[in-house]
């Protein structure tokens, strides 16, 4: 039997502008056939977004935990992935406190790993956790250019230091 969505964390929007009940019959037996719960929000906007104590602290765990990527491959995949970074370094440096909270609860559960690393190969310490690459088989030109000045010796220390920090962090 499959686990259900919401069991492993998945979290999915039911949007629907029809404000009549019979529109809402459909996406509540969607809900029920995921596990899940279904609510309306009325279109004239009447979801409360409410700020809690905790929030600015998600925010710096979110930060700190962006901070643990490290991406490797071709020129052209590590430029991809560097957009990446910046688009989530700017998230970070502009978004409300609250919405990067709630990034950071996402990011940290199974369904949103792939939002934080990046979808398909190329996150580094991923790999390696996984064993999907050798540290010391890949070519050093294919490294994150901050690990390409450092010995395999350093290079293996400061990336098991990230794969921990990332590890405390979720």
């Amino acid at each position: 039997m499959t686990p259900s969505l919401s069991s492993r964390g998945v979290r999915a929007p039911a949007p629907t502008r029809l404000s009549f009940w019979s529109a809402t019959d459909p996406w509540q037996k969607i809900a029920a056939l995921g596990a899940g719960k279904f609510f309306q929000v009325e279109q004239s906007g009447s979801a409360v977004a409410i700020a809690t104590p905790f929030d600015a602290k998600l925010a710096e765990l979110s930060a700190r935990l962006d901070d643990t990527r490290r991406y490797y491959g071709s020129a052209e995949v590590r430029s991809e992935k560097d957009k990446k970074v910046a688009t989530t370094d700017k998230l970070n440096s502009s978004a409300s406190v609250a919405s990067r909270a709630r990034r950071a609860t996402f990011n940290a559960s199974p369904s949103g790993t792939n939002n934080l690393l990046g979808e398909g190969e190329g996150e580094l310490i991923d790999d390696l956790e996984h064993r999907k690459v050798d540290l010391y088989k890949v070519d050093p030109a294919l490294l994150p250019t901050p690990l390409r000045a450092m010995t395999i010796v350093e290079q293996a220390k400061t990336l098991a230091e990230k794969s921990s920090a990332r590890r405390e962090l979720k």
